[in-house]
């Protein structure tokens, strides 16, 4: 967008309200795009909780605070795709996901992983 707006010799053959609907045009194209984003990083968050619920090297509770994470990573990027006006209400929503990632992180950082086999 910046190459765009950026004034550029070769831009001299658009209007100025043409160069700001391309900008738009780029703005709303990046927007579905982490859309997308969200939907996948949803399904991966998903399958790691999956994975830590399967396993005992991690605390179970964390692979249920993961799988939560995903849905409301989920519920986020499809629910702003399908329903954007409760764009207030999606935002509490993927507040629920930062208990996952920061537990997560701190149990690695504090505790690490249990090798031992039971």
């Amino acid at each position: 967008m910046i190459h765009i707006l950026g004034g550029g010799g070769y831009l001299t053959a658009f209007k100025p309200a043409q160069l700001n609907a391309l900008s738009m045009i780029f703005l709303s194209a990046y927007g579905l795009g982490s859309l997308v984003w969200g939907v996948l990083f949803s399904l991966h968050l998903i399958i790691i909780g999956y994975l830590i619920l399967a396993s005992n090297l991690v605390p179970h509770l964390l692979g249920g605070l993961f799988v939560l994470a995903g849905l409301a990573y989920f519920i986020l990027s499809f629910g702003q795709f399908a329903l954007p006006q409760y764009s207030e209400l999606y935002q509490i929503i993927i507040m629920s996901s930062i208990p996952a990632e920061l537990a997560f992180a701190l149990w690695l950082v504090a505790k690490g992983i249990n090798t031992t086999h039971s």
